[in-house]
Order: C-alpha cells, then sequence, then structure tokens
C-alpha cells in the first residue's frame, strides 16, 4: 500500500527529526511510504533539515509564505504526493507502535474510503 505521511512543521527540528526517525525505524518494510513537510519560508531551520534528510529517506517537502491554516498545508502536500491513504500528524507528536504502517493498512482494507482518527492511550 501506499502510505504518505503529511507533517506540517514550523520551529520544533528536534521533534520533527523524533517523529520521522522513529517512524521510519517502526515501519515493517511491507508498504511504500512517503514523508511529506510542510514547512513555511521563514523557517530555516526546519527547511535546511529537510534538505538534508531528504537525502536519507522518501521525502518531500515545500516551503511555503505562512497558510491559514493546517488543513490547507495538508491538503497542498497531499496533492503534490498521492497516495492510496494518508497519516496526518504534527511535529509535535511521537508514534509508539511497531509495523504502525501494517495497522494503518489493515484499517483501511476494513473499512475502504474510511476516514481515521485516533488518540493516544
Amino acid at each position: 500500500m501506499d502510505i504518505t505521511v503529511i507533517i506540517p512543521s514550523r520551529g520544533r527540528v528536534r521533534g520533527l527529526s523524533a517523529l520521522l526517525h522513529g517512524m521510519r525505524f517502526l515501519e515493517s518494510g511491507k508498504h511504500r511510504v512517503h514523508y511529506g513537510i510542510a514547512c513555511d519560508d521563514d523557517d530555516p531551520e526546519t527547511i535546511a533539515y529537510c534538505s538534508d534528510i531528504k537525502k536519507y529517506m522518501f521525502l518531500g517537502y515545500s516551503a511555503q509564505p505562512r497558510r491559514q491554516t493546517m488543513g490547507d498545508a495538508f491538503n497542498e502536500i497531499a496533492a503534490q504526493m498521492p497516495a492510496q491513504v494518508y497519516v496526518l500528524l504534527n511535529d509535535d507528536m511521537l508514534v509508539l507502535s511497531d509495523n504502525w504502517d501494517e495497522g494503518v493498512a489493515e484499517a483501511v482494507e476494513k473499512t475502504p474510503h474510511g476516514i481515521f482518527w485516533w488518540t493516544s492511550a
């Protein structure tokens, strides 16, 4: 399954790095996972980080003037990085589940064309 993880980020390079590295480490390897970062064009630290890490993982990023809503950022990256399923996160979150992508794929297979939300325990 093609999965695109979309993360708006601003000024939280450490949090973004922890999220990306953790998710990459916990992937099952059974799916094509791409990461898309939406950042503001006046955030040089995040832009530099995305430019550097892009060399090591399937990552795209877009640096634009600050968007009116996070929904705008999610929509922009989704249009640039088509997938069968989109995982929408923020840069202050951590994913701690082994094989998280397998869980996403199983949920989509059970309920195709569904919209899913989840929270921490």
